[in-house]
This record gives structure tokens, C-alpha cells and sequence, in this order.
């Protein structure tokens, strides 16, 4: 299952909808993933440290039970009312174009995003960052495609049955025209966006229900966050 998408439009931060950008499924040949090349950022949390991020609006905790074999996980909750929190680490911060993937875990209904380009996020909103994010989300049944300038704008959504308590894999090949989104290994939507120019920052968005309840919330897993250079 796959698509196309475009530029998106403006709207309120959140999970978007099979409708919001007009991913569609058109017949065409699907784009493979592209080669590894040199490792630029690894966190497997095997040695159980968190301290090369930084959160806003949330919480990080290492927690037991990582993908795979792994024993250990990066668990992250919602912890301001209203908003939806965010992890950021400075990666490979100059490059421009790269993969990025993780192991994802919802312990209960929730999004959760990668987030890169990432420049000025701040605590107090769900949309302060500027950013392109590529997400899950298990309330709206879907794989979907964003871009944050201190607002949402929707760039794609396509629908896949998004479980909770079951790992998923999800990569973002990304280049200076836009990216392309994996999930499991295969291909789910390209995204042709050049708005954002230029490196910055990788993370980690998403918020799981309910929002911002003092830090209560059911965590998300985060594992095997990796960011590499495209190979030839």
C-alpha cells in the first residue's frame, strides 16, 4: 500500500486523516529503499543513558523490553496538559540528506512521529517546532506525512491498521526535494517538499491518550533510533 503526496495545508496539530493531503494510491512503481551508507546517529539504549535528548512537553525513562532480542527501550509520555511532547537530539545536524528510523511500540492508542529538520522547538504547544515529521497513528488507523513551521500543516496520510503492544518499523529516507516513508520495509508514500532547506535536528514526537495527564499517560517505545548517511 502506498501513495503520492504533495505540499501540504494548514491545520490544527494533530493526527491527521485519510483525507488531509491527498495521499493517493495511484499504480506506480513503488520506490525501494535506499542503500545504507556511514552510521551518523545510533541509540539502541542497551546502555541505558537518555542524556543526548531533550524533551519538551514529556518525559523519557528507559524502559525493559526493547524490539527484537534488545532488553531495553526508550519509553516517552505527554506530560503538559493540551499539548504533545517531543525528544530531540542534535544527530547528524548539518546533513541534508540521510535515513532515519526507529522501532515503534504503542502501549496504548496514541501517535507517534519521527521528527528531522528540526530547528526551535519549545515547550508549551503541540505544533512548536519547525520540522518535517513522519508518523503512526493508531486512533486514526494510519501512516502519515507533516510539516510544523509553529503550525501543522498536513503533507499525506495513508490508512494501515496501527496496533497497540506490537512493534513496528519506521523510516524516513529523506533528501533536499523531500522523503520517502517506509514502514516494515515497505513503501508507504513520497512526500515532495523543499520548503524546509538545510540540516537541523532528529527527535521524536507524539503523544498517546489521554493527553498531557500529569504524566500518567501509557508510554510509547521508542528503539534502535538510527540516522545514516545514503550509501552509493
Amino acid at each position: 500500500m502506498g501513495g503520492t503526496a504533495g505540499s501540504g495545508t494548514s491545520g490544527a496539530g494533530g493526527s491527521t486523516s485519510p483525507d488531509d493531503a491527498g495521499a493517493s494510491t495511484e499504480a506506480a512503481a513503488a520506490p525501494t529503499p535506499a542503500k545504507i551508507g556511514t552510521a551518523l546517529f545510533n541509540a539502541d539504549f542497551e546502555d541505558g543513558k537518555s542524556d543526548s535528548w531533550t524533551t519538551y512537553d514529556g518525559t523519557l525513562e528507559i524502559a525493559s523490553g526493547g524490539a527484537g532480542a534488545s532488553a531495553k527501550a526508550l519509553g516517552f509520555r505527554t506530560t503538559t496538559p493540551a499539548s504533545i511532547g517531543k525528544a530531540v537530539t542534535m544527530g547528524a545536524s548539518t546533513a541534508t540528506s540521510f535515513v532515519l528510523e526507529s522501532d515503534i511500540m504503542f502501549q496504548a492508542g496514541g501517535q507517534a512521529s519521527l521528527i528531522f529538520r528540526v530547528s526551535m522547538p519549545t515547550a508549551g504547544g503541540p505544533d512548536n517546532l519547525t520540522a518535517y515529521a513522519a508518523g503512526l497513528d493508531s486512533g486514526a488507523g494510519n501512516v502519515w506525512a507533516a510539516k510544523f513551521a509553529n503550525m501543522y500543516s498536513p503533507l499525506g496520510s495513508v490508512p494501515i491498521s496501527v496496533n497497540t503492544l506490537t512493534w513496528y518499523h519506521l523510516r524516513v529516507d529523506v533528501s533536499p526535494a523531500g522523503f520517502v516513508v517506509f514502514l516494515d520495509g515497505t513503501y508507504i508514500m513520497s512526500v515532495n517538499d523543499a520548503s524546509l532547506t538545510g540540516g537541523g535536528m532528529v527527535g521524536l514526537r507524539g503523544d498517546w491518550g489521554p493527553i498531557g495527564d500529569a504524566g500518567m499517560a501509557p508510554k510509547v517505545l521508542f528503539d534502535n533510533v538510527k540516522q545514516s548517511a545514503i550509501g552509493n
